[in-house]
């Protein structure tokens, strides 16, 4: 019996492991995913699918621009597909492959993105811009941030102004800039930059931005973008003394002026200003051209601005037009633009509506990095009495002047006698742009190189002409103006040798001689008498009248050579100039640096310089001693008297 139940549990046992065998050979391999198709818009994005089953898989694409994870597992999991942005405009698709253990046949996912659509976008709030009618220069700009992926051109147009006038006067500018699209078609981020010029106007403009798509998916238009951009006007500046304070607060802080003047303090105690006073004298000019020193001042200047000196300033750009509403000013002065060498600047024209108003007499426009004049300067020589434009970085241009940048402007060579009859005071110092300019025989083939002003006397043999880019005219020109009381040519690059009395004489004709009556009339009559005059002025027919009445000269560390004429050696105001100094100084060799002219001479001492004006050597014979100054006008010889007996 026992043995028998063995037998029955035995065959149980071979029964259960058989049909166990049949259920696990029947097991059905299961895989799925929960989508079969993936849409992504052009900017790219991820996307989750769910896997289902209970085999191993695993998934693979061809499409560089797709990534999955995980790429392989056992069962169920949940795998997060990447997509790339894109970079082609038209439409792409790709496929994720997956292959499951038990599966005959893949389980595919296609995946499609959308391509970019060709042109440009630009925020709706970013489409209206305001702007301030002024601003410092650097602060002078805008932009605006765009999408493009393709290339595009912008147009600026001005709309019309208030009163339905069009100005053609282009105060808004696109800085032009070529996209770089190294990503195909997917968009870049732009920001397009815009210059703005100040408005001077009291009204506001207006002007329109259109920027167009070289292509574009638009089926309706061009796919253009059009951007209005308004400035606002500028602020009133009375006719009054309100209105002085407003504009000189607005000049200065145009051009970045480092210091500041109080806007609540009464203008009167500004640095550097000063108001008319009834106590003052008015330079009038009057009909017949002479200049009247103390007439008395009109009674709408009283209170008004009389002159200003802006002083230390940092611009790019000529003088503010806010400068044309200092109608009362005698005197106005600029000076001290930083990095003055560096500068190319043209003065615009705003300064000479003050001609109009007939009170400006005297003009510093100093170290401003000035290269050119505006077409109606001259104009100004109507009412200045003085002008000073040194330390400026003028060229070459002739009377006629040159273009710049599409532009008539004036050079230097526009400041003569005939333009400018009522000057008295001209400076023109260091009209060269680098101090380091010594050898001038550097440079004579290089005319193209900005230095500054090239000039000669005009006189000597071998120096440079025009053809080679120098101008040996103007200083015959200066010579010719009788008028000048005060002229400065100090540090410039002037060459060659001074005129003999005979040349000069030559220049000026037979009839600008001195004579008796104007020896008489002279303002140094109690000093230079008849007898002394003739031994020079009037001797021979009298000797050549260059520059009669300067009272103040300098042409001292140029680059002259030769000998010192005697118009210059006996001029009666010679003693007014500190001649050892201001005229017979020429420039400073040293040690490493030797100063030549364009010749290529060593700069030294003129040949026959005297010692002092007590003792001029000998004539060129070697044996005749030549009369001093003191000889010549024992009058002008400093009389040195004893203190202690004058107590007495």
């Amino acid at each position: 019996m026992k043995r028998f139940l063995n037998i029955i549990m035995v065959i149980s046992a071979c029964m259960v492991l058989a049909v166990s065998c049949k259920e696990e050979d029947n097991v059905v391999s299961e895989f799925s995913i929960d989508k079969t198709e993936i849409a992504v818009g052009a900017d790219g994005g991820s996307e989750l699918l769910e896997i289902k089953g209970n085999v191993k898989w695993q998934g693979t694409s061809e499409s560089s621009w797709l990534k999955f994870s995980p790429s392989n597992g056992e069962g169920a999991a949940t795998c997060e597909v990447l997509v790339d942005s894109s970079v082609v405009a038209e439409p792409r698709e790709g496929v994720i492959t997956f292959m499951a253990a038990g599966q005959t046949t893949a389980t595919t996912v296609k995946v499609m993105q959308m391509g970019y659509a060709k042109g440009i976008f630009v925020s709706e709030e970013d489409r209206t811009i305001s702007l301030e009618n002024s601003a410092k220069l650097e602060e002078r700009f805008f932009e605006v941030t765009m999408m493009a992926n393709v290339n595009f051109d912008v147009r600026v147009n001005n709309l019309p102004d208030e009163d339905g006038t069009v100005s053609d006067k282009e105060w808004l500018k696109y800085k032009k800039e070529t996209p770089n699209y190294d990503y195909g078609d997917r968009p870049r981020l732009l920001k397009l930059h815009f210059d703005w010029d100040v408005n001077m106007a009291e009204k506001a403009r207006t002007a329109e931005v259109i920027i167009t798509p070289h292509e574009t998916s638009d089926t309706e238009g061009d796919g253009s973008i059009k951007l209005v951009v308004t400035q606002k006007p500028a602020p009133v500046i009375t006719d009054d003394r309100a209105g002085d304070s407003l504009a000189l607060l607005s000049i200065y802080s145009s051009m970045n002026g480092i210091f500041t003047w109080d806007a609540s303090e009464n203008m009167r105690y500004w640095k550097g200003v000063e108001l008319w006073e009834t106590t003052d004298k008015y330079i009038k000019i009057e009909a017949d051209g002479t200049i009247n020193y103390s007439a008395p001042v009109p009674e709408d200047l009283i209170g008004r601005l009389k002159s200003v000196e802006f002083i230390a300033f940092e611009t790019k750009k000529s003088l503010p037009y806010q400068v044309k509403y200092l109608k009362t000013a005698e005197s106005i002065t600029f000076s001290g633009n930083s990095n003055t060498f560096l500068k190319n600047i043209v003065l615009g024209n705003e300064i000479c509506d003050l001609v109009k108003y007939g009170n400006l007499r005297k003009l510093t426009v100093r170290a401003y990095g000035l290269v050119g004049l505006p077409a109606n300067f001259t104009e100004f020589g109507k009412t200045l009495i003085s002008l000073d434009l040194s330390s400026n970085n003028f060229e070459v241009m002739g009377k006629s002047g040159s273009t710049i940048n599409g532009v008539k402007v004036l050079g230097i060579e526009s400041i003569t006698r005939k333009n400018f009859p009522h000057l008295r005071n001209l400076y023109l110092n260091k009209i060269n742009r680098y101090d380091t300019t010594k050898d001038l025989s550097a440079y004579t083939d290089k005319k193209d190189e900005k230095l500054g002003f090239r000039w000669t006397t005009g006189f000597g043999e071998g120096f440079l002409t025009p053809a080679e880019g120098y101008n040996n005219s103007y200083f015959k020109e200066l010579l010719k103006w009788e008028e000048l009381e005060c002229l400065s040519l100090s540090l410039n690059m002037l060459d060659g040798q001074l005129p003999s009395d005979a040349e000069v004489k030559q220049l000026l004709g037979a009839d600008k001689v001195y004579t008796e009556s104007y020896i008489q009339n002279a303002a140094y009559k109690d000093t230079i008498s008849i007898q002394d005059a003739e031994k020079y002025l009037l001797a021979n027919g009298g000797a050549p009248r260059v520059w009669p009445k300067m009272k103040s000269l300098s042409l001292n560390l140029n680059f002259l050579t030769g000998k010192l004429p005697d118009w210059i050696l006996y001029h009666p105001y010679l003693t007014f100039w500190d001649p050892f100094t201001m005229i017979f100084q020429q420039e400073l060799s040293t040690t490493a640096s030797k100063a030549k002219n364009t010749k290529g001479e060593v700069i030294t001492k003129f040949s026959n310089e005297p010692t002092n004006l007590s003792n001029y050597g000998f004539e060129d014979d070697g044996i005749t001693r030549k009369r001093s100054y003191y000889e010549m006008y024992p009058k002008r010889k400093p009389q040195i008297t004893d203190e202690s007996e004058e107590g007495n």
